[in-house]
């Protein structure tokens, strides 16, 4: 017992845990103003982003909320180090509504309203599109929703750029991790 046990102890450090890439994914962490968190950039819209910390949330402490329900709203993450030929997990969880509420309470005004997690290519000065297929949710009900991005040769940074169309949505639990083999 005593063998098998100091055994499994020195393999823990080989395990391979995956790393969440994503700086405060969770949204836990507010910015200098209460509409903005750490490690996240707001767009043009920057008063329809809030930290939403009542019962409405997703978990933990707070999320992200996009408000104005006729209005885009953009945030974009810091950049992230990628190696091209790895393959990477990104996943979140999210739910867009036609009004402020709960999981499940509200439904999007209609088939248009959206919440969608793309990724861009980050040069150091701008960013340009990626061929990964945005996470999209159009429920408002909490979905998790998971895509896997490799990057193309060449592609060392890149950024998550969440959006929404219309209506409100709530995003939280961003992760990109790498995919271990």
């Amino acid at each position: 017992m005593k063998k098998s046990l100091i055994i499994s102890i020195l393999c823990l450090p080989f395990l391979g845990f995956a790393q969440n890439l994503v700086l405060n994914g969770g949204f836990e962490t507010v910015g200098v103003a209460p509409q903005t968190f750490a490690n996240w950039t707001h767009s043009p819209t920057y008063p329809n982003i809030v930290r939403e910390s009542s019962a409405n949330k997703i978990s933990e402490l707070s999320c992200v909320r996009f408000t104005n329900k006729t209005a885009p709203a953009y945030i974009t993450s810091d950049a992230i180090t990628v190696e091209p030929g790895k393959t990477y997990r990104l996943k979140f969880t999210g739910r867009i509504q036609s009004a402020v509420g709960a999981s499940g309470t509200l439904e999007p005004t209609d088939a248009e309203s959206a919440l969608k997690l793309n990724i861009v290519i980050w040069d150091g000065e701008k960013t340009k599109p990626s061929k990964f297929s945005a996470l999209t949710i159009k429920s408002g009900t909490n979905q998790m929703v998971t895509g896997d991005f490799k990057p193309a040769p060449g592609v060392t940074s890149i950024k998550l750029v969440f959006g929404k169309n219309k209506d409100i949505a709530f995003a939280d639990d961003v992760s990109f991790e790498e995919v271990k083999n």
